[in-house]
């Protein structure tokens, strides 16, 4: 068994009589899956969120002989087709948010919607504080505590957030337990 990218999947599958196997979830299946495709869940949505499927061996072993040139899909392979494409817009990111922190140049130069949306950003409030200690050499503290409290504020957003979406997953059935007790 090996990792193989979408691509080689599909050529296996089209060009040399390989079958796709989806072990998703039967609603994740039924949301979109490849033409052509069987589904053998691993797991099985329940009340309690995802528990394995227990005839998942019986239904592999019945439905495809041991020679079976075969191409299971999951979940993971999603994450890791677009792997790369996401951390190159993470490394973005910063060189998004530069201009409107302040970093190049002060806060009351920048243009007024600019201003509004900086004003939005902690980095802003370090670096115009940073500015201020270079010119006067006094730590303006309001400053520091404005991108803290703004810090704050958005991790409470994000862990709210978080777990709004981890528990929109579980009764989705996206997140599941697997035997880990």
């Amino acid at each position: 068994m090996r990792r193989i990218s979408p691509d080689e999947a599909r050529e296996l599958v089209e060009k040399q009589g390989y079958v796709y196997v989806d072990v998703r979830s039967v609603p994740e299946f039924e949301a979109g899956h490849p033409t052509g495709a069987y589904n053998v869940p691993l797991l099985h949505l329940g009340a309690l969120g995802m528990s394995p499927n227990p005839r998942f061996m019986a239904v592999m072993q019945a439905c495809f002989p041991k020679d079976a040139k075969l191409v299971v899909g999951c979940k993971a392979a999603l994450i890791l087709r677009y792997g790369q494409a996401a951390e190159a817009l993470v490394w973005g990111v910063p060189f998004l948010i530069q201009p409107v922190s302040a970093v190049f140049y002060p806060l009351d130069v920048l243009p007024a919607p600019v201003q509004l949306v900086s004003r939005l950003l902690p980095s802003t409030y370090v670096f115009e504080g940073m500015r201020a200690a270079l010119q006067s050499g006094a730590v303006d503290v309001g400053l520091l505590a404005t991108a803290f409290g703004l810090n704050l504020l958005y991790l409470a957003a994000a862990a709210l957030f978080f777990g709004w979406m981890l528990e929109r997953g579980r009764q989705i059935g996206y997140l599941g337990r697997l035997g880990m007790e």
